[in-house]
């Protein structure tokens, strides 16, 4: 044995030991037939209940698609390997990590004898659209607060000159009239002012948005 590199059974048991790498093997169909302790962790479920149950079981089914595509891919091309993102489910069944893997394939005869999967725990791939969706979420929350406490004011507003307008219809004293355009001129002003707050609000709402 070449002493600058590892056997297949030393790999095997750096795998097996491994707290940071995740190790499966499946058969061609899918079937568990090996787990390392550290994956098996993950899982959240005993090593009696996983061997010998399909992979498709614990990940995540858009995931296991993409899975089925890469290796009926790399089939078809004979090649050796793939890699692919893929949520891992927890015991559960909700809640779930993001994990990097690269699955080996094996042949007998030309034929897929079994694959073996490399994997460890990621960050999710679009931290960045996690980062924007949760902006999102805080902007549509403070707008919807705003828009509560808003309408109100001005539905307000917009009540006294109604209320306004009512009298100056059944007012017929010039001078009464003139009190009540008075009084109409200053709800106006102040409903004109409370649009002006709200406009700044959402302005105001959207810079700090940005700068985040």
């Amino acid at each position: 044995m070449n002493p600058g590199k590892l056997s297949s059974l030393q790999v095997e048991e750096k795998l097996n030991s491994s707290s940071y790498l995740f190790a499966i093997l499946l058969d061609e169909s899918h079937q568990i037939t090996s787990i390392n302790p550290k994956l098996n962790k993950t899982w959240e479920f005993a090593e009696s209940q996983l061997i010998g149950s399909n992979f498709s079981a614990y990940v995540f089914p858009e995931d296991f698609s993409k899975y089925q595509f890469l290796l009926k891919n790399a089939l078809s091309h004979k090649e050796r390997s793939f890699t692919i993102d893929l949520r891992i489910l927890r015991g559960d069944g909700k809640d779930f990590e993001w994990s990097k893997w690269e699955f080996f394939l094996r042949y007998s005869r030309k034929k897929l004898a079994d694959i073996t999967g490399i994997g460890h725990k990621t960050g999710t791939p679009d931290d960045e659209n996690n980062h924007a969706i949760i902006l999102l979420q805080k902007q549509q929350e403070l707008l919807k607060n705003l828009t509560f406490n808003q309408s109100h004011d001005m539905r307000a507003r917009l009540a006294n000159i109604l209320g306004i307008l009512e009298l100056m219809d059944h007012e017929k004293n010039a001078a009464g009239n003139g009190k009540l355009l008075n009084m109409l001129k200053s709800e106006a002003e102040k409903l004109d002012n409370a649009l002006k707050e709200s406009i700044a609000h959402f302005v105001s709402l959207n810079t700090y948005m940005e700068e985040k």
